[in-house]
């Protein structure tokens, strides 16, 4: 999944450097945070009813898939020194 972020580069550094701190598994009202800011940082939503959201080239995903990619991205980060 390729993401063009609609804010600057400083923007997306805050998401990631969030994403790399947060505790998943410990706090679930910080993961709830973290995650609408990662999908807001990337994707508009397109079909509240459905749980639906769309990328900059309109392809649309589940909330449930996103929260898939927002996981991988937040174990890729937390490896990351």
């Amino acid at each position: 999944m390729e993401k063009i972020t609609k804010e600057g580069p400083e923007r997306t550094k805050e998401v990631e450097c969030f994403m790399k701190a947060m505790k998943i598994d410990a706090d679930g009202r910080e993961a709830c945070v973290c995650f609408a800011t990662w999908l807001n940082l990337y994707f508009e939503p397109w079909n509240p009813d459905d749980g639906t959201w769309i990328d900059a080239d309109n392809f649309a995903y589940t909330a449930a898939d996103l929260f898939d990619e927002f996981e991988k991205e937040v174990k890729i980060l937390q490896k990351t020194p």
